[in-house]
């Protein structure tokens, strides 16, 4: 019976353990950076196929992702892309919801880039001045913007 009691003690300190070693918020943590390297590659593939293509301009329109050279295994969150114009400027977005850990997980793996910012009251905000963005791009969305032209 003490042998019992010993291995249900021992058993609870490496739970309590395992606990304080992975905190829910690291999880999080884990999650945000996953999503943005997620991002990166979706962003990458999407990048590429538009200045691979970019004779065709705004005849792009979006790039449906069967036509991105993407990794086996990749799940596709609700990222989104589209390539318009912006007065004399074709540009090539990619854009998708984020949360506010996602957002600054991407922050960090793109070293704040100004290509990179957060669409809130129609403006992105970002590393450099804040970009009006179009409205089909909802706010709330992680946004990358390339000008092709």
């Amino acid at each position: 019976m003490n042998a019992m009691g010993v291995l249900g003690f021992m058993i609870g300190l490496v739970f309590m353990a395992l606990t304080l070693v992975f905190t829910p918020g690291e999880n999080e943590t884990r999650k945000a950076e996953a999503w943005t390297r997620g991002f990166a590659i979706y962003r990458k593939a999407v990048n590429d196929y538009a200045l691979e293509h970019k004779s065709l301009g705004v005849a792009l329109n979006s790039i449906n992702a069967s036509a991105l050279n993407l990794p086996n295994g990749l799940v596709l969150k609700n990222w989104q892309n589209r390539v318009a114009a912006s007065g004399a400027d074709i540009i090539c977005y990619v854009y998708g919801p984020a949360s506010p850990n996602e957002y600054e997980a991407a922050r960090t793996f793109f070293k704040g880039s100004a290509a990179i910012g957060w669409k809130q009251n129609g403006v992105m905000l970002r590393n450099g001045p804040a970009l009006a963005l179009p409205g089909f791009i909802p706010d709330g969305s992680l946004v990358s913007v390339i000008k092709l032209n």
